[in-house]
């Protein structure tokens, strides 16, 4: 696995280019279908996406697969986590 993976935690600098780069995991069903996102990975490649998070969890496979999605996927989801962020915290007063 190369340098260029960069997990969730890590920040970009500024003018990285995302296009091409952003995987996500998410979990599927029997017949590999899309049921709910986990995570964004940024890699050069599929198989370098692939190879992080087998590092992460080796045995990922058996119900989630990685898709590679593009930015504005990236920014809708973003929308929807945040949302559902702030509806939780007013829920529990916070």
């Amino acid at each position: 696995m190369s340098n260029n993976v960069v997990n969730t935690y890590q920040t970009l600098e500024e003018g990285d280019e995302l296009d091409g780069r952003v995987y996500e995991l998410y979990e599927k069903n029997p017949r590999r279908e899309f049921i709910q996102h986990v995570r964004f990975v940024l890699a050069e490649s599929l198989d370098e996406a692939e190879d992080y998070i087998s590092g992460v969890d080796p045995g990922y496979w058996k119900t989630q697969s990685i898709r590679p999605v593009g930015v504005d996927y990236v920014f809708q989801k973003f929308e929807e986590l945040h949302f559902s962020y702030n509806i939780c915290k007013s829920v529990l007063g916070l």
